[in-house]
């Protein structure tokens, strides 16, 4: 996986953090997330982090039909894009 291009922004206190490459690392992006990096993260090309699993099933309906429609080329699997759970956040 090219980590080039990710950026993990996180909370702290009222203020946003943005790290980037070379200082972002997969192990802290994943714990942020609660995900498990082997169990999520890698394989896909592409990740979208959802609330939940309604949402996957819509993002992966709206991308069925317009790609029926011709309205795009290609959905998720198409371009190995996981839509992966990770949770809401609580204010």
């Amino acid at each position: 996986m090219d980590t080039d291009d990710l950026a993990l922004i996180k909370r702290d206190g009222p203020c946003a953090v943005i790290e980037q490459t070379p200082q972002l690392n997969l192990d802290q992006v994943a714990e942020e997330l609660g995900v498990s990096p082997r169990d999520a993260l890698l394989g896909y090309d592409a990740c979208v982090f959802v609330e939940g699993y309604s949402d996957v099933i819509f993002l992966e309906a709206l991308a069925a039909t317009l790609k029926q429609a011709g309205l795009i080329p290609c959905d998720f699997k198409d371009k190995n894009i996981g839509i992966l759970v990770v949770g809401g956040v609580e204010t």
